[in-house]
């Protein structure tokens, strides 16, 4: 890419009017065949011992960055999906389902925050 990630598209496109001369933009598109995960469980705990926020705040960091280059399937897109499939099924299949443990099962990344924030 030639631009900042983070710029919207309206930003690239007044940055680029205001562009002197011709500008020749190379975009890179990733197309990804298989999925890998990122074991970073083991780190968390040595971030906690430096300040009781650095793990979500690195977790936030990490996502986001990382959802710039490839789709991440972390805790929020996992309860995003059980949301999903579970919208509309009556409450027999909810009792038959997996969805309705999704929320139960992901850990909380952001208690910490929370603690903070009360």
């Amino acid at each position: 890419m030639d631009c900042i990630f983070d710029l919207s598209a309206r930003e690239r496109d007044e940055a680029e009017a205001e562009a002197e001369g011709s500008k020749t933009v190379l975009y890179l598109v990733g197309d990804y065949e298989a999925a890998a995960s990122i074991p970073i469980g083991a780190s968390l705990p040595h971030l906690e011992r430096e300040h009781e926020l650095l793990p979500a705040a690195f977790y936030e960091v990490f996502t986001t960055n990382l959802w710039k280059w490839m789709r991440v399937y972390d805790y929020a897109a996992a309860k995003e999906h059980a949301a999903m499939w579970t919208d509309g099924l009556s409450e027999e299949e909810i009792k038959e389902s997996v969805y309705p443990k999704v929320e139960s099962s992901c850990p909380n990344v952001w208690a910490g925050m929370e603690r903070r924030s009360k």
